[in-house]
């Protein structure tokens, strides 16, 4: 199977689980979920009056928090078929602009943030994504990404490879 096949697979599988699963609700969607994200690395208030990227949108979780942050602008950026949930999720926020391509067609508008946030790790070579974010940035512009990790983790990754093999048998929903 080539990398292009593994591609297709994955934003396939995203695009599945996500219009299935299209509610944001709690926790997961809160203004202090944002904010537990970016600290210490970046104020959820240094977000206000900035035109943002969120590359990788799935649902529109963060375009929303994003939105909810103050942002002056927002591309939501997706390329599974979770774009029309994308767009759902967020219908009725104002100055969000949609964008149905992968992250390394972000056009290069001068962003003030991009957000590629669970989205890097699942692309076979980020590369040609991350310059073309690289590009896509105003000149002092911030690029905030946020991969999943196995540093430390052995002992949960363990436990959660044994839950897969039972799990992975269930039905989706």
């Amino acid at each position: 199977m080539g990398a292009h096949s593994h591609q297709k697979d994955v934003l396939s599988d995203f695009g599945n689980q996500w219009t299935m699963f299209t509610e944001n609700r709690g926790y997961y969607a809160s203004p202090q979920a944002l904010d537990s994200l970016i600290q210490p690395l970046l104020a959820v208030k240094s977000l206000q009056n900035k035109w943002i990227a969120d590359v990788g949108a799935g649902t529109g979780r963060y375009t929303r928090l994003l939105h909810e942050a103050g942002a002056k602008a927002i591309l939501a950026m997706e390329p599974s078929d979770a774009f029309e949930v994308l767009k759902r999720n967020t219908t009725g926020l104002r100055e969000i602009e949609y964008l149905k391509a992968p992250a390394e067609r972000i056009p290069p508008l001068g962003f003030d943030f991009i957000f590629c946030i669970g989205v890097l790790q699942f692309i076979e070579d980020p590369r040609p994504a991350l310059v073309a974010m690289g590009r896509a940035l105003k000149p002092g512009g911030e690029l905030f990404l946020w991969v999943y990790g196995k540093e430390k983790n052995g002992l949960y990754l363990a436990l959660l490879n044994f839950l897969r093999m039972f799990s992975s048998r269930l039905p989706p929903k």
